[in-house]
């Protein structure tokens, strides 16, 4: 049995669960800020409507395009916060890994942008790159918050090597 100060590696399983935990919160925040800007607007669930009938076709029902387009976001959030948890726990073993978490995070964003100016902006109009880009802040703050508290360890690999600061000083 392992001593309580050594640390155990976790499992994949955990790993996929942590992921899937953060991949909903993402997926949830997002869904939450939508609501709330387009409650605003008077048109509840207008972005989610048109960006499922965009991705789903203009031919079903309204609560097939909210299910399937729901269930879309949920699964493409779900792999993305999977491979963010597999990051955050692979530096455990191996701390320099946080770094490859700042360009994940750039690569994610610019997938973002292009989608949003491809897709979103002609269907949403102007204020949608906007709103686009605040939710998915505030989802990669809420779902990194919970990445954080539950790999504990980043704290202190942090503390010991920020990132930026060379190693071979």
């Amino acid at each position: 049995m392992p001593e309580a100060t050594q640390q155990v590696p976790r499992s994949f399983r955990s790993i996929l669960f942590h992921g899937a935990v953060c991949g909903a919160i993402g997926a949830g925040t997002i869904a939450v800020w939508f609501f709330l800007v387009d409650a605003m607007a008077g048109q509840p669930l207008a972005t989610l409507m048109s960006l499922g009938g965009a991705l789903l076709g203009d031919t079903l029902p309204a609560w097939q395009v909210l299910l399937g387009y729901s269930a879309l976001h949920l699964g493409m959030f779900i792999v993305i916060g999977t491979v963010a948890a597999t990051l955050v726990a692979s530096t455990e073993r191996a701390p320099s890994m946080l770094f490859a978490m700042v360009p994940l995070f750039v690569m994610l964003e610019v997938v973002i942008h292009v989608f949003t100016g491809l897709v979103a902006a002609p269907l949403l109009g102007s204020l949608a790159w906007l709103n686009i880009v605040v939710g998915n802040f505030i989802a990669a703050f809420v779902a990194g918050s919970y990445l954080w508290q539950r790999y504990p360890h980043i704290r202190s690999t942090l503390a010991r090597q920020p990132l930026g600061v060379p190693t071979d000083r």
